[in-house]
């Protein structure tokens, strides 16, 4: 018995008939379409639209999705097509490549919902890292704030009578020199003055203390408390003049405290107190 190439009468693996031919062939043109346009997203050959703005808001990832839906029907239909031949030889990769495109048909609908990180393209990752090393925008803080005018009183002596009905401790467990700045509560509003001080941290909760020589260059005594549960992120930066810093995410802004020490030891020691 001889081999040979019948379509008409081949039946492969899977039963198939060569009149599905024409079926496989329109599966394998869409694939062929889907492919090409999950490939040109992943190359970022063509601007990605935003899925948010649709009636019904679609997967960030339904383009790299349909991509891997598109390689799946494109082979499963292939593999379909050899499989009908009725020859061995090109059953054998028939059954593969439907094996195969029916894999990347359920990956395409996972990844619909989750690409994996090691899946996405490079640009995407960049972008993902960029957004997430961004800081919170910094919009009006609600905090509270000591403030006396023209008072013999200073920020510290003020300080030091309300801290204890406050933390419930007599002393501070860390005490930082530095300058605060950023959307700082005054009154009803908020102050972008920079203050020099030193920053009073406790067990629940940090205080930054106005310096005696800002209290008379500004002609008040002031200080702003910053509870644990308001303190929500902590992060080493930059100040003018590249002066190292840590940025406070309170509340709804970022405050920043320049320090001339080691802001990251700074970091671990303000997370050891509060518990974080």
């Amino acid at each position: 018995m001889t081999a040979g190439f019948t379509a008409s009468a081949g039946h492969g693996v899977f039963g198939l008939t060569s009149a599905i031919v024409p079926d496989a062939f329109a599966l394998a043109v869409a694939g062929a379409v889907l492919t090409w346009d999950g490939w040109m997203a992943y190359t970022r050959r063509r601007k990605i639209p935003d899925t948010q703005r649709f009636f019904l808001p679609l997967s960030r990832y339904v383009h790299f999705a349909l991509a891997w839906i598109g390689a799946g029907l494109l082979g499963a239909a292939i593999g379909a097509m050899l499989d009908t031949t009725g020859w061995l030889p090109a059953e054998i990769p028939g059954v593969v490549l439907i094996a195969l495109g029916a894999a990347s048909i359920a990956a395409g609908f996972v990844f619909y919902v989750h690409l994996p990180t090691r899946l996405r393209p490079a640009w995407l990752r960049g972008e993902q890292r960029a957004n997430a090393a961004q800081p919170p925008p910094a919009r009006p803080i609600r905090l509270a704030h000591h403030l006396l005018r023209s008072s013999p009183e200073t920020s510290e002596e003020m300080a030091n009578q309300l801290a204890p009905q406050m933390t419930g401790s007599q002393r501070p467990r860390l005490m930082v020199p530095g300058t605060i700045s950023g959307p700082l509560p005054y009154e009803d509003k908020v102050s972008g003055t920079a203050r020099r001080g030193s920053l009073w941290v406790y067990r629940d909760r940090l205080l930054f203390v106005q310096s005696a020589e800002d209290d008379r260059r500004l002609g008040e005594s002031y200080f702003v408390e910053i509870p644990a549960g308001k303190l929500h992120g902590m992060r080493p930066a930059r100040a003018g003049a590249g002066k190292p810093a840590l940025e406070l995410d309170v509340d709804r802004g970022v405050l920043t405290f320049s320090h001339d020490g080691d802001v990251a030891a700074l970091e671990r020691d303000i997370r050891e107190v509060l518990g974080l």
